[in-house]
C-alpha cells in the first residue's frame, strides 16, 4: 500500500520530470525520451575533408566527418547527454527525493562540463549543488558558468607539485603562500632543503624571490585544533556539518592563522616534511569551504632529487581537469553514504545512465546524419562516450577508436590515469591509441580560423584520427568534437 509520502515522492517526481523534459526539448538540448522510445534533438555534423587535406596533406582519399558536440545547448559539450539522461532517470525513480519528499542536495565530483550541465538544471529544479573538483585550476570560464548558476564549489585533494604550482600562479596572476606544518620535527638539513627548494623554483617564474618563502604554522593550533578536526573529517567528511555553521568559529581562527585565505588573489600551499599532515590539513580546509588551498605533492620527500630524476609525478601538470585525482570520487561516495537523507550524487563514473546516453542518442544520430562510417573517433574522460558508441556499434561496420592523449589535456584522461575506472572496456574498442599532443595549439588555431571552435580535446582526437588515415584508403572518420574552446579561452588566449 502506497503512503502519503510516496504518493507525495511520485507527484513532485511527476511534475518535475516533465519540466526537465521539457526544459531540454525547448533547449534543443539531445536526450532520449523513454516514453516515445526514441531520442529528440540532435548536434550537427559537418564534413572537414578539405580542410583536413589542406592541414595534414595528402587524404588518400579518405573522408572526414567531425561531429559537433560543442553545439549541445546544455553544457556546450558531449556531457549534455549523460547530463540529461542521468538526471531525468533519477527524477523519474524519485532518487533525488528524502523520505520526506524533499530534494537532496547535489553534489558531484567533476572536471568541469558535467558540473556546468547539473548546475543548470539543479537551478531550474531549485537544487542547491555543489561540485567537487581534485585541482585548483579549473578553467576560468567554467567557473564562471557554475557562479552563474548559483553552484558551489569546493576542492578536495588538490595536490601540486613546487613547479606545477608555481607555474599556475605565474599564468593566473596569483601569489602562493607556503606554509611549512613542521610536526613531528624535522631536521635542520630537511628543512634547509624545502626552503632552498621553494626558493628555486620560485626563481623559474618571479625575478625576486622573497626572503620568507615558508610561513610556520602555529604548533599549538595545528595540534589542538586543525590535526584532530583533520583526521576526523578525513575519515568522515564533515561538509554537512560545515554547512550547518558548526564551525564558524574555527573559521574566523582560520583567517587569523593564514590571512591569505580572505584573499582571491593568493593560494595556500602546505608543505610537511614527514607523514601526510600537509595532504591531512588542506583536505580539512576544503571541506570548511576554503577553496584556494592545496598542499605540496610528497611533502618535503618529493623535493628531493634521486640519481638527477625528480621524483615528482608527471601526471601533474597545470592544466584544467588534467588529473581529477580519487579522492575526489572517494569523498563525494562517503559524504552521500553517511549522509544519504541530505546529499545525492548522479555519480557518473559509475553510472549506467552515462554510457547509456550514447548508446540511445549519439550512435543513432551518427548512423541517421554520416551513412557507412568505417572509423568513429573519440578521447576518453569518464568513458561515457566511447564505452556507449561501441555497444551501440558492436556487431557492425563501424569501429571505434579511443585517443590518449601522451600528457595530460584538460577534461579527458591519460592511459595512465584508466586504471580501475568503471567505464575503461578496452576489450570492447578496435584500437586504444596513445597520440602525440605537441601539435596541439597548432590544431586549435588552424580549425579555429576556419570556423571550427573546438577544445584540446578534440585536436588529440583530430590528430589520431588523421595519423590513423595514414594506413587506410576510401575509409570514412567521425571525430566526436566533445566540447569547444569557449571553454579555455583563458588558457589559449595566446592563439585565440
Amino acid at each position: 500500500m502506497q503512503t502519503t509520502e510516496d504518493r507525495r515522492i511520485a507527484s513532485v517526481s511527476a511534475q518535475d520530470y516533465a519540466r526537465v523534459k521539457s526544459y531540454l526539448e525547448e533547449l534543443g538540448a539531445p536526450f532520449y525520451d523513454a516514453d516515445l522510445k526514441r531520442h529528440i534533438n540532435s548536434t550537427p555534423v559537418v564534413d572537414i575533408t578539405e580542410e583536413v587535406a589542406r592541414f595534414s596533406g595528402d587524404t588518400k582519399d579518405n573522408k572526414f566527418y567531425m561531429k559537433l558536440e560543442y553545439k549541445n545547448r546544455l553544457t556546450a559539450s558531449v556531457k549534455g547527454r549523460p547530463v540529461a539522461s542521468m538526471v531525468l532517470r533519477a527524477v523519474r525513480d524519485g532518487s533525488i527525493y528524502n523520505k520526506s519528499g524533499d530534494k537532496k542536495l547535489w553534489i558531484e565530483p567533476t572536471s568541469g562540463n558535467t558540473g556546468k550541465g547539473l548546475a543548470e538544471i539543479a537551478k531550474l529544479l531549485g537544487v542547491e549543488f555543489t561540485a567537487v573538483f581534485s585541482r585548483l585550476d579549473v578553467s576560468e570560464e567554467i567557473r564562471a558558468h557554475l557562479d552563474r548558476y548559483g553552484a558551489k564549489i569546493i576542492t578536495v585533494g588538490s595536490e601540486y607539485s613546487l613547479g606545477d604550482l608555481e607555474s599556475l600562479a605565474e599564468k593566473r596572476g596569483l601569489s602562493v603562500a607556503y606554509y611549512w606544518s613542521n610536526f613531528g620535527g624535522a631536521s635542520e638539513e630537511t628543512q634547509s632543503l624545502v626552503t632552498g627548494k621553494v626558493a628555486e623554483e620560485r626563481k623559474k617564474y618571479n625575478e625576486t624571490t622573497p626572503a620568507a618563502v615558508l610561513k610556520e604554522v602555529d604548533g599549538n593550533f595545528l595540534l589542538d585544533k586543525l590535526l584532530p578536526l583533520g583526521l576526523e573529517a578525513s575519515n568522515t567528511p564533515i561538509i554537512a556539518r560545515a554547512e550547518k555553521g558548526e564551525f564558524d568559529g574555527l573559521k574566523k581562527d582560520l583567517f587569523l592563522q593564514f590571512p591569505e585565505l580572505s584573499d582571491p588573489k593568493s593560494i595556500v600551499a602546505f608543505v610537511c616534511p614527514i607523514g601526510n599532515t600537509s595532504m591531512v590539513i588542506s583536505s580539512l580546509l576544503n571541506q570548511l569551504g576554503f577553496s584556494n588551498v592545496c598542499n605540496i605533492q610528497g611533502g618535503a620527500k618529493s623535493l628531493r632529487t634521486e640519481e638527477g630524476v625528480n621524483s615528482a609525478s608527471s601526471e601533474y601538470c597545470p592544466v584544467p581537469g588534467a588529473s581529477i585525482t580519487r579522492s575526489s570520487i572517494e569523498f563525494v561516495k562517503k559524504l552521500v553514504k553517511e549522509n544519504q537523507e541530505e546529499y545525492f550524487t548522479f555519480m557518473q563514473y559509475d553510472n549506467g545512465e552515462n554510457v547509456l546516453a550514447h548508446e540511445t542518442t549519439t550512435g543513432p544520430e551518427l548512423d541517421q546524419e554520416v551513412r557507412a562510417i568505417d572509423y568513429v573517433v573519440c578521447t576518453f574522460g569518464t568513458g561515457g562516450t566511447a564505452t556507449g558508441l561501441a555497444k551501440y556499434f558492436a556487431g557492425k561496420k563501424t569501429k571505434v577508436l579511443v585517443a590518449f592523449p601522451d600528457r595530460p589535456v584538460e577534461g579527458i584522461r591519460t592511459l595512465r590515469g584508466v586504471d580501475g575506472l568503471a567505464f575503461f572496456k578496452p576489450e570492447l574498442y578496435a584500437r586504444v591509441i596513445e597520440t602525440n599532443t605537441r601539435g596541439i595549439e597548432q590544431t586549435l588555431s588552424y580549425f579555429g580560423k576556419k570556423g571550427l571552435g573546438f577544445g584540446p580535446s578534440t585536436a588529440v582526437a583530430l590528430s589520431t584520427a588523421i595519423n590513423a588515415a595514414k594506413n587506410e584508403t576510401g575509409k570514412s572518420f567521425v571525430i566526436v568534437a566533445a566540447d569547444g574552446i569557449e571553454n579555455y579561452e583563458s588558457e589559449y588566449k595566446n592563439i585565440l
